[in-house]
């Protein structure tokens, strides 16, 4: 199977995988919402939004990746990235260090992964 239409990671040249289908994403310069594709790279960890379709105004949901202010919003890839890692191990996906194990699976003591944890306690992800 060849490249065309796929989408490699520019970090490792790993052929990059769909975590979800169908985010909603607002971007700066527009006045409406976006759906897109939200790809990740089995083997280092980055993301990428790709396959936007056309603009929409009218939407009262959840905004998985916010870019109007400039700044992005922790978006749910955040958590899910987070909870597949605490099951496998591996590399830290925010840091890059070793993952650690724990009593509850495996652990980083940086400050994001200690960040978004508590949003997956909040969100009654983890126990």
């Amino acid at each position: 199977m060849g490249l065309r239409g796929r989408l490699v990671c520019p970090d490792c040249g790993k052929v990059m995988t769909v975590v979800k289908n169908g985010v909603v994403v607002r971007m700066g310069g527009y006045s409406g919402y976006f759906k897109a594709d939200l790809f990740q790279c089995p083997k280092c960890g980055k993301q990428i939004l790709a396959g936007f379709g056309s603009e929409f105004f009218e939407y009262s949901g959840k905004v998985d990746y916010n870019f109007k202010e400039g700044r992005k919003m922790r978006g749910l890839n955040e958590v899910m990235v987070f909870m597949t890692f605490r099951k496998i191990g591996g590399r830290c996906p925010f840091c890059g260090k070793q993952l650690m194990k724990g009593q509850n699976g495996f652990y980083c003591s940086c400050a994001k992964w200690n960040s978004v944890q508590e949003e997956a306690y909040r969100e009654g992800l983890i126990d």
